[in-house]
């Protein structure tokens, strides 16, 4: 991946990310290491695996994006593809919903309209949609519920639509280093405010296909990310002092590199199967 690229897109993002009210606590967007190895990355990827699929900047389409939260995900994407209009749901209880300065930031952009609903009701939006986007979500549910909600989420898809869905990687070698040392990858399943929940389930490529497949979906591409653990190495650079403690990261993070499948996050697009359960 283009460095110089991603560092540039990193910078757009701040820019955007600052109109954010304060109020919303979203201080966090607001780091370039956190931009530039994780948003920037991902959204190169995800851009890069949506025109693979035959979508292009000069053709309109219809997308649906599930949660809301800092806005980058359309924000860029529409940046990308000028002509997609967005619709974006997000839960009842999300914080973007109760706060009317974001709100009135929200319903200035004009290539999105924000909707209040659960993933789990999505066909009451009663349309259908060329590309379906779920980013960073389905580690955030229980794994039977986001198989659900997927079905249904499909069911809105046109002929020859897709479903592109972000992730951590469970098979990621620096969540199998964790646990191998009595730790663990995914989180207690707490409620989270901002969230709904932590990452409370963690999915492998594999696992996500084969489950999936069984749904009438067929996995289209596949591409693996670093993500954080580019953000931790970029960290450890700056900060050589500690030099013995960082060998293993620094290990693991030399193996993720030549093993794209040991990354920490992938992004992978599926299609409706002719002749699916779906």
């Amino acid at each position: 991946m283009n460095k110089a690229k991603q560092i540039a897109l990193a910078r757009e993002m701040l820019e955007f990310s600052r109109a954010i009210p304060p109020s919303m606590g979203f201080g966090w967007v607001l780091e370039m290491d956190y931009l530039t190895h994780f948003e920037a990355e991902r959204l190169m990827t995800m851009r890069e695996l949506i025109a693979s699929q035959g979508f292009s900047p000069d053709r309109a389409f219809d997308v649906l994006d599930i949660g809301y939260l800092h806005g980058i995900v359309p924000e860029f994407l529409h940046r990308e593809f000028p002509l997609a209009k967005f619709i974006v749901i997000d839960h009842p209880d999300s914080p973007v919903f109760r706060n009317g300065d974001y709100q009135k930031l929200i319903s200035s952009r004009q290539y999105l309209q924000l909707v209040s609903c659960n993933i789990g009701e999505a066909q009451r939006l009663n349309r259908k949609f060329n590309l379906i986007i779920m980013g960073e979500l389905i580690e955030h549910l229980d794994p039977t519920f986001a198989i659900e909600s997927i079905v249904k989420l499909t069911a809105l898809l046109h002929e020859g639509g897709r479903l592109v869905i972000t992730t951590p990687n469970a098979n990621g070698i620096a969540n199998l280093y964790a646990q191998l040392r009595g730790g663990d990858a995914a989180h207690p399943v707490i409620p989270d405010a901002t969230m709904n929940w932590p990452h409370i389930h963690l999915w492998s490529p594999t696992l996500l296909q084969r489950t999936l497949g069984h749904h009438g979906l067929k996995m289209e591409c596949l591409r693996f990310n670093n993500g954080f653990e580019a953000q931790r190495f970029a960290q450890m650079n700056r900060k050589p002092s500690g030099f013995l403690r960082q060998i293993p990261h620094r290990a693991l993070w030399n193996l993720s590199r030549a093993v794209p499948r040991l990354r920490g996050y992938f992004v992978a697009v599926f299609s409706k199967e002719a002749g699916g359960l779906l």
